[in-house]
C-alpha cells in the first residue's frame, strides 16, 4: 500500500475545495462546520474502500436526506470526487483542528490507515 507523501491537511483542503471556495475563509465557525463535512465524506468512502462495502456512505447519504440545505447533493458530489480523483489515497482523517497562523485559518491534521492505531506522520 502505497501512502501518498503530501499532508492529509493539504489533500482534504484540496478535496474539499468546491465546498471551501463558496465560504468566508476568515470564518471559523464556517470553516470548522464545513470541514466535518467534508472529512466525513472523506472517512466514510475511505472507509467503504476498506471494508468493501457501502455502509457509511448509504448511512450518511440517509441521515441527509431530507436536509433542506442541498447537503445531500454536495455529499453525492463530494463522494463521486473521492472515488474520481483520490481513490489511491488510503488514509482516513483522525484529529484534526483549525488554528490560526500569520492572521489566517490553518488547518492541521492527523492521517490514520483504516484498522490501525498508529498516528502517520
Amino acid at each position: 500500500m502505497s501512502i501518498p507523501d503530501r499532508k492529509i491537511s493539504e489533500v482534504i483542503l484540496e478535496f474539499g475545495d468546491p465546498v471551501l471556495e463558496a465560504l468566508d475563509q476568515d470564518d471559523r465557525f464556517e470553516m470548522e462546520s464545513a470541514l466535518r463535512f467534508i472529512i466525513t465524506v472523506w472517512n466514510a468512502v475511505r472507509l467503504d474502500q476498506h471494508e468493501k462495502s457501502r455502509h457509511n456512505e448509504d448511512q450518511l447519504l440517509k441521515a441527509l436526506k431530507s436536509s433542506t440545505d442541498g447537503f445531500y447533493k454536495i455529499a453525492q458530489k463530494l463522494i463521486k470526487r473521492k472515488k474520481r480523483k483520490y481513490s489511491f489515497d488510503p488514509r482516513t482523517v483522525g484529529h484534526y483542528e483549525l488554528v490560526e497562523r500569520d492572521g489566517g485559518l490553518v488547518l492541521r491534521a492527523e492521517a490514520h490507515l483504516p484498522g490501525q492505531n498508529r498516528v502517520l506522520h
